[in-house]
C-alpha cells in the first residue's frame, strides 16, 4: 500500500531453527530421516540437499550436528 509519502509492505518472518531443512518451522521427524541419511564422512563433499544440517558449518553432517538437531527436536 501506498499514499502521499509513505510506503507500507508487509509479510511474516518466522525463526528458522537448526536442522528444520523442509522449512515448516520445527525441526521434526521427517528432518530426523532425511538427517540420517545425509550423514557424511568428514572426506566427503556433502550433498547440496543436505547442507542445511550442518548446522554447526563445519562441513561434515556428523554427532555434534546431530546433537544440536536433537536440542532443537526437543524444543529447548
Amino acid at each position: 500500500m501506498s499514499g502521499g509519502d509513505f510506503q507500507l509492505t508487509g509479510g511474516f518472518w518466522f525463526e528458522t531453527t537448526s536442522g528444520d531443512c523442509n522449512a515448516i518451522g520445527v525441526a521434526g521427524l521427517f528432518d530426523m530421516a532425511d538427517f540420517v541419511t545425509c550423514m557424511s564422512d568428514p572426506h566427503e563433499a556433502i550433498a547440496p540437499s543436505c547442507v542445511c544440517f550442518d548446522v554447526n558449518n563445519t562441513s561434515a553432517i556428523d554427532r555434534a550436528d546431530f546433537a544440536e538437531m536433537q536440542t532443537s527436536f526437543l524444543g529447548e
